[in-house]
């Protein structure tokens, strides 16, 4: 990818799933994308998916010293159609798709044609 935008991303632990000899799920994002431009969106009030998710990932890749991570952290967003309850906050996609600037941002990154990340 050229960039990538993470909405309301969810980081699995395998260990708190039992799994202790695999490797860390955040190990796993940061060194898979810590050399791609990213533009985290979440929201505050998401239900669904606590903001603590993003935030964690977002930490871990700036202290990994990632190319590039910008993060937008909304004070609140819509629920989710049909679930007005637990996917309250959840439907910051609709804030983030209006963003200005997003989709020149994304259109700005390109690819090496040989980098296979």
């Amino acid at each position: 990818f050229a960039a990538i935008v993470p909405i309301c991303g969810y980081l699995c632990d395998h260990k708190k799933l039992g799994n202790s000899n695999a490797p860390s799920s955040l190990e796993e994002v940061v060194a898979g994308c810590k050399n791609i431009p990213i533009w985290c969106y979440h929201s505050k009030t998401d239900r669904l998916v606590p903001i603590e998710h993003s935030d964690t990932v977002v930490e871990a890749l700036r202290n990994s010293g990632a190319a590039e991570v910008n993060y937008t952290r909304y004070e609140s967003a819509p629920a989710l159609p049909n679930f007005p309850d637990k996917g309250f906050g959840h439907a910051c996609y609709e804030l983030t798709f209006k963003e200005d600037g997003l989709y020149s941002w994304l259109l700005s990154n390109t690819k090496n044609k040989n980098d296979n990340t």
